[in-house]
């Protein structure tokens, strides 16, 4: 979160499983802990994160929360993605916006 805004403002998505052929769009200011997301789709950006997304839960990695994301394609974020604990899985390419801040342990696969 960040400073100046309330806790209204973030639609938290939790304990989800997301399978899916098209394109998903992650919404902006959207904070994702323990979902696995999945996508056939082979079109550009299958996978895209709007402002502000943040993929995991702010644990200090102590468990639980993580975010799997596994595409055919590629994954791309606008500026201000927050990782932590969290995996992509893209036979395409990986492309982080300017301004996003990723946590000490973040594979590209």
């Amino acid at each position: 979160m960040k400073a100046g805004e309330s806790p209204q403002s973030f639609a938290v998505i939790g304990g989800l499983r997301i399978a899916a052929a098209c394109n998903l769009q992650l919404g902006n200011s959207s904070v994702f802990e323990d979902v696995v997301i999945m996508t056939t789709s082979t079109t550009n950006k299958s996978v895209y994160g709007a402002n502000g997304v943040q993929l995991g839960k702010d644990d200090v990695c102590v468990g639980g929360g993580r975010v799997a994301i596994c595409t055919a394609s590629d994954v791309s974020s606008a500026s201000g993605l927050i990782i932590y604990g969290a995996e992509v899985f893209a036979l395409g390419e990986v492309q982080i916006a300017a301004q996003s801040g990723v946590s000490t342990a973040f594979p590209f696969r």
